[in-house]
């Protein structure tokens, strides 16, 4: 007796040559078939009209076993992950390749319904679905967040976020621990009463909130100049008496809390007081629905303007894991920006492959570049 299927799957238009179709998405339930093809209406009466596809193109099917993908023999071929393909089973977040349309699959989450993206976040990924949760919860409040993640994964970003949720009319102000000095700490945070040009980071940051990164980073002194702040919210400069401060603290971490706790470089005392508000930021690896999404974003904040991807490109980046991260994929956006300054649509460089990780190549070696031959029939 066969086993029914429970999963369901999220096929998602993540590159396309009409920029406003990218994101439209269905859901395919248990059991479910989708045939795809030139016309096909299963994701919207235009999302599918391209003379690189067959009438019937490739059939999905959400089987016991996962998703299938069939091809039903169309002219083109039907690609997984830059590859042609008959019939397989796809894995989690495959990109499959239909004419000049890159769809990327992934298993829908339990919670079907993504909580919001407050800006500047951009994000479609259910890796990010708890952080996305927290925001509104912890905004509003005066707890410390300690945000943890790998370097470039966007930490600052939701700092960002938090600071525009919580309604504060103060500023956003960042303080970099690691380059204070242990004998400068107090000094740091707190200013100088007497000298205007030694304000610290609380009075520039009053009624607002102050971002700390790489807090793990810091001397001993500084954290404990931190966590006297935390206890009881007073503002000691320097030369002056002690007074109530409002600010609202943001501190960040590269490293895992209990490796820092382990080698002494986070202290145990701030680590409980930070915990009630830590948020995990995943890695780029975690959350490969957002990298396509967040390619366009960086390539328009690098250009100026909107910017697009040519097939290969989309193709290479969004197969990448980005051990960088968001840094890494800017660096690379930045590059492509600065060497292709007039174009809308960024092309592979000649260097691409070396760039896009070990399986680049053996996708340039067999792309097809999805050009329409108009000589050629197509069922």
């Amino acid at each position: 007796m066969s086993q029914t299927p429970t999963r369901r799957f999220v096929v998602c238009i993540a590159d396309h040559p009409r920029v406003e179709l990218i994101g439209r998405r269905i859901t395919m339930a248990p059991r479910q078939r989708l045939v795809l093809g030139r016309g096909s209406l299963a994701l919207g009466a235009d999302a599918l009209l391209d003379q690189r596809m067959s009438r019937r193109h490739s059939a999905l099917v959400v089987t016991e076993q996962g998703l299938s993908v069939e091809d039903l023999g169309s002219r083109n071929g039907t690609l997984v992950d830059g590859h042609p393909v008959q019939r397989c089973l796809v894995r989690s977040h495959a990109l499959l390749g239909l004419g000049r349309v890159l769809l990327q699959v992934w298993t829908e989450p339990d919670e079907p319904a993504p909580p919001p993206a407050p800006p500047p976040l951009v994000t479609q990924s259910p890796a990010m679905w708890p952080v996305l949760r927290a925001l509104p919860v912890l905004a509003p409040t005066r707890t410390p967040v300690l945000l943890v993640g790998e370097e470039g994964v966007g930490k600052r970003t939701v700092a960002q976020a938090i600071h525009r949720l919580s309604g504060r009319k103060g500023p956003l102000v960042t303080l970099l621990p690691a380059a204070v000095p242990a004998e400068h700490a107090g000094l740091a945070l707190h200013g100088h009463d007497a000298n205007p040009a030694a304000e610290g980071a609380l009075p520039r940051a009053e009624g607002g909130t102050l971002l700390l990164p790489r807090i793990e980073a810091s001397t001993t002194a500084f954290q404990a100049e931190l966590l006297s702040y935390l206890e009881d919210g007073l503002l000691r400069p320097t030369g002056g008496a002690a007074r109530p401060s409002d600010v609202r603290l943001v501190l960040t971490m590269v490293r895992e809390p209990k490796v820092a706790l382990a080698d002494g470089s986070l202290s145990q005392a701030l680590w409980e007081r930070l915990q009630p508000g830590l948020l995990s930021v995943p890695p780029f690896r975690e959350r490969p629905e957002d990298t396509l999404l967040l390619t366009r974003h960086l390539a328009r904040q690098h250009a100026g303007h909107p910017v697009e991807l040519d097939r290969l490109l989309a193709l290479l980046i969004a197969l990448h894991d980005w051990p960088g991260n968001g840094q890494e994929l800017s660096e690379l956006l930045a590059r492509l920006v600065a060497e292709q300054p007039d174009s809308s649509t960024l092309t592979t460089p000649p260097w691409g492959p070396d760039a896009f990780g070990p399986r680049a190549r053996d996708v340039v070696s067999t792309f097809d570049p999805g050009q329409l031959d108009p000589s050629r029939r197509r069922p």
